[in-house]
């Protein structure tokens, strides 16, 4: 299965039109982060510029259309507590733009990190958008054995790597960092359990995506819009 990167961005909107009749903060979240993507010097990549995503995002409290309060409350109050439990469903209009813009992995995961650590450290949510990332990337590739590049790439993902940006957002004490790291193995296990035929109660998109590769009927936003 190949997918046509072009056609991903213009899926988002009609995804949303059918769900909700019209536009909302499904297409004005995917707006706002073709917005904010800024073409690099230095190097081939377009990276968030986020002095612009942030006075985006303050436009966008004042005239978001649709329900998505529990993103709107995180970005006003920026809560401990709802930070580490925050399950982002819409991330696909923040990582779709990301995928479409770039075409080194690297960098689409180095900004898709950022993007995800900057409204939620959940790790269940952390770990299984990257899945994602790289399953859809795959799929504009044209890769072949998906689940089996997926598995390679969680079993290298670097949680050294992860817990230095995740510091940027908010500093664990020694017990926290210490139960993240416990909670990182457990559901990275998790989904490679997933990626071996497991079935689970959640991870979701994922579970649809990698239904949708196999012919299945897509249930999810994200798997009718790939």
């Amino acid at each position: 299965m190949r997918i046509d990167v072009e056609k991903l961005i213009p899926s988002i909107f009609i995804e949303d039109i059918n769900l909700n009749k019209g536009n909302s903060y499904i297409s004005q979240l995917t707006i706002l982060t073709i917005k904010s993507l800024l073409p690099q010097e230095e190097e081939v990549a377009n990276r968030i510029d986020y002095k612009r995503f942030k006075e985006e995002l303050k436009l966008w409290e004042g005239y978001c259309i649709g329900e998505n309060i529990s993103l709107l409350n995180l970005i006003k109050e920026r809560d401990r507590k709802q930070y580490f439990s925050y399950y982002d469903e819409d991330f696909y209009t923040r990582l779709i733009p990301l995928i479409v813009a770039n075409g080194d992995f690297k960098i689409i995961e180095e900004e898709l990190i950022k993007n995800l650590l900057y409204f939620s450290g959940n790790v269940e949510n952390l770990l299984e958008w990257l899945s994602i990332a790289y399953g859809v990337y795959l799929l504009v590739e044209g890769a072949e054995d998906i689940d089996g590049k997926l598995k390679e790439y969680l079993i290298k993902l670097s949680q050294v790597e992860l817990e230095e940006s995740f510091n940027g957002f908010f500093t664990l004490n020694e017990e926290k960092n210490k139960a993240y790291k416990i909670r990182f193995e457990k559901e990275r296990i998790a989904l490679i359990n997933l990626l071996n035929g497991v079935r689970l109660n959640k991870y979701l998109n994922l579970q649809d995506l990698l239904s949708v590769i196999e012919g299945g009927d897509p249930t999810t936003s994200l798997g009718r819009i790939v």
